[in-house]
């Protein structure tokens, strides 16, 4: 007989199966392809200049992932990436799911890193969350002013269009009046 929690329970257990015989260090590089290859198809098709930048960066901090742990690099991978979820969060909504999707990943690398190096957070003003959350407030400034840059820019061309078209009725108009 089926029942959702059945399929819960087995499902949980094909994945905690499958992650025990793989290793986390497949999930990482499982992770690392398809973020990389997600990245580079967005880099070239995006419209916004911010979101290819985005994208660039998202593949800055994929590369800075593959830096052995013992350089701390996965401090400033986790940063980018939560950069990258601020802006996303305001200039671009509906990419915001996988790139929460990639920092909650990038997340995971970074407390992997941690705690393998058994050391403490190498950054000592902040923990690693305050530093995420600060990295994703800038983003979220960014993504902001890139917002009101395009939003500003689309009144213009609106503008534009609107007043030659009431140039063109007025000059309908006075060809009437002068008939």
């Amino acid at each position: 007989m089926w029942s959702l929690a059945l399929a819960w329970e087995n499902l949980w257990g094909s994945s905690e199966e499958f992650l025990r015989r793989l290793g986390p260090r497949y999930v990482a590089n499982v992770y690392r392809v398809v973020a990389t290859l997600t990245s580079a198809a967005q880099l070239s098709k995006r419209k916004h200049a911010l979101q290819r930048e985005v994208s660039a960066m998202q593949l800055v901090a994929v590369a800075l992932t593959l830096v052995p742990y013992e350089h701390g690099a996965y401090v400033h991978s986790a940063g980018i990436q939560a950069f990258a979820l601020g802006v996303m969060l305001v200039a671009a909504t509906g990419h915001c799911g996988a790139q929460a999707l990639y920092c909650a990943f990038t997340n995971a690398l970074a407390h992997v890193a941690w705690t393998v190096r058994r050391d403490a957070w190498p950054m000592n003003a902040m923990t690693m969350y305050e530093y995420q959350i600060r990295c994703m407030m800038a983003g979220v400034v960014v993504g902001t002013s890139d917002l009101y840059r395009r939003a500003k820019l689309w009144y213009i061309e609106l503008m534009a269009a609107q007043d030659a078209a009431e140039r063109e009725n007025a000059a309908r108009l006075d060809e009437k009046k002068t008939e």
